[in-house]
């Protein structure tokens, strides 16, 4: 029965990043201000080899306004309502997730409630620094062994407004309130407003808005000097920097959708309204519910917390039997004999009267009035609107008093902006290890990578030795699944690609598969656990022989078996534009590598 709040949806691209150094996100500690240092965002080892040594990339962020006052104290009733209301927004979906990470990061975030008024523009910018003053160290033995150089290369904020139904999407709504949004130079601002609908004037703003800071990584090999572009990723690291609760002057909330108060500084506040019901005039607060409909009128504020009506038909008396401890008094408005009834209504819980009119008004009609008041502090309003009326003596005069009770925000000022210093660490990133002068060696120096060394010791391709194999495209749709566009061994309603294996390796252990494009490292499925990699589902007479976390361990038999790959296609295999091969990796690390047959 109450006013729908118009809030805003504004998405950013959201890419899970392929790095090994991403932890999992969860609810971080909040802390009440407008500036945050040290929020960690990236951690690696700076010795791949050794396992020694850790760098740690800690950020800081802060946040600038205009038009907005505060900060409102977290204690304060209208803060605390806002945070229990809408504190896990945007929490429960997964950010860089890993359930076996030994490190959460539960990062901290800003929090802070403000005040936001009708007509006055609003503005809200993330400062952060940007991706050329960030510098890390390499990582890696240098040399043969290689160096990893990481780098951020774009920066842009994702905002987040939801309401107590989730994520609510602007369509029309957009041009009302003026919102401007750019993700790149991380701010948005928009104009509170009130918007008239076919259900009466409604608060348009945004309310609630969550901050998430992202970054673009890139990663590097480099190799003896050289970088080797096979190895290269990029993706984005995302961290909640910010929860804010922007509450409007005049905004319902609450249990009792009681509407916001604020002081005259900030907001001038309710005004009276006069109402003409015929030859009944009256002032109500232009804030209360008003609902005419022939001749009769309701206004109300709140979930009925004071409550005046107008009624224009027969049958007022009836309401007496829904009253406890009722009194009786005759009295006179506007020159009309009426009997006025005093009583406890809702249960005993509102002071509520009605007065029933003897006389008639010029048109003849029947006059009854209703007044309910369940919050004393709305009571001298309801006395002042009751008093204002007017019946056949033409339009009634506004109250000498305010329309609103006593504010429930307090005095405060404008919220401004928070203080912000940064200095890149000056990390030298150009420069890597050379190798080695080289040496004699009967082995072979292996590239390492976050993701593990290539395949060596391979095998070769299609059969050789002892190995048999093939693999081929059965179906592009197949009838199962096992799998989604994720890691997760767990079907998602859509048909899985089906591929066969085909394969004579007697008594040798199959570690991984790879599906990947052809003389790329470049996976696109496998059975990896926690890489981001979409998982292959592995089944033998349609029973899975993957383990829970979807990686393998399987034994073959003596004779040729028959393997099942189950897949959800990213395009690529319905498309048929891209070469691609298995890579099957045994248990003793040698591999073989099979170009898929369509």
């Amino acid at each position: 029965m109450k006013k729908n709040w118009k809030l805003v949806l504004i998405s950013a691209a959201f890419v899970l990043l392929y790095l090994v150094p991403g932890y999992a996100l969860e609810q971080g500690i909040p802390m009440d201000g407008l500036s945050l240092t040290d929020i960690p965002f990236f951690e690696f080892d700076t010795a791949e080899k050794t396992g020694s040594g850790k760098f740690e990339l800690k950020l800081p962020v802060t946040i600038e306004t205009q038009g907005l006052w505060g900060p409102l104290p977290q204690e304060h009733p209208v803060a605390a309502y806002f945070w229990e209301k809408y504190k896990e927004t945007g929490m429960k979906r997964e950010i860089e997730y890993n359930p076996n990470a030994d490190k959460y990061y539960k990062t901290p975030f800003l929090r802070l409630t403000a005040i936001q008024s009708v007509g006055t523009p609003v503005k809200i910018k993330l400062v952060a620094p940007l991706p050329e003053e960030i510098t890390m160290p390499l990582s890696g033995a240098g040399g043969l062994a290689g160096n990893i150089r990481y780098q951020a290369i774009k920066r842009i904020c994702h905002m987040r407004i939801t309401n107590d139904q989730g994520d609510v999407t602007l369509d029309k709504d957009r041009e009302k309130i003026s919102l401007v949004e750019n993700k790149d130079t991380m701010e948005i601002s928009w104009i509170p407003s009130i918007v008239e609908d076919k259900r009466g004037p409604d608060l348009t703003a945004p309310v609630v808005i969550e901050i998430s800071l992202l970054y673009k990584i890139k990663r590097e090999m480099i190799v003896d000097g050289k970088i080797n572009d096979g190895w290269n990723r990029e993706g984005w690291i995302e961290r909640r920097v910010a929860w804010l609760a922007l509450p409007i002057c005049g905004q319902e909330f609450g249990e009792h959708y009681e509407p916001l108060g604020c002081p005259g500084t900030i907001d001038p506040g309710p005004s009276w309204k006069e109402y003409s019901l015929g030859p009944i005039s009256l002032q109500v607060p232009d804030t209360w519910e008003s609902k005419i409909r022939k001749g009769s009128g309701r206004f109300e504020v709140g979930l009925r917390l004071a409550e005046i009506t107008v009624v224009r038909e027969k049958g007022g008396e009836k309401q007496l039997k829904y009253m406890t401890g009722v009194t009786k008094k005759e009295i006179e408005i506007s020159g009309l004999d009426a009997v006025e009834y005093s009583g406890l209504g809702k249960g005993g819980k509102a002071k509520t009267r009605l007065i029933l009119f003897e006389d008639t008004p010029s048109d003849g009609k029947p006059l009854g009035i209703l007044t309910v008041l369940e919050d004393e502090k709305y009571g001298d309003i309801l006395d002042a609107s009751l008093n204002s009326l007017k019946i056949d003596s033409g339009k009634s005069d506004p109250p000498d008093r305010s329309a609103g009770p006593v504010p429930a925000i307090p005095e405060l000022s404008d919220l401004g902006s928070g203080t912000y210093s940064y200095s890149p660490a000056g990390i030298p990133q150009k420069e890597y290890a050379k190798a080695d002068p080289p040496v004699s060696s009967s082995g072979t120096q292996d590239v390492v990578t976050p993701e593990g060394p290539p395949p060596e010791n391979t095998l070769g391709t299609a059969s050789t030795g002892s190995v048999k194999a093939r693999i081929k495209l059965k179906k592009v749709k197949g009838f199962g699944d096992f799998v989604g566009r994720n890691e997760r061994f767990q079907g998602d309603g859509s048909p899985d690609s089906q591929l066969r294996l085909e394969i004579e390796a007697p008594d040798k252990t199959i570690a991984s598969l790879v599906v990947r494009q052809a003389g790329t490292p470049n996976a696109i499925w496998d059975t990896i656990p926690e890489n981001r990699v979409w998982l292959v589902a592995v089944t033998k007479k349609n029973k899975p022989i993957n383990l829970t976390d979807g990686s393998l361990g399987y034994t073959l038999g003596k004779k040729e078996e028959k393997l099942d790959l189950w897949l959800q296609d990213n395009h690529t295999i319905a498309a048929g534009k891209e070469q691609l091969e298995l890579v099957i990796r045994f248990d003793n690390n040698e591999s073989l590598i099979l170009p898929m047959e369509r």
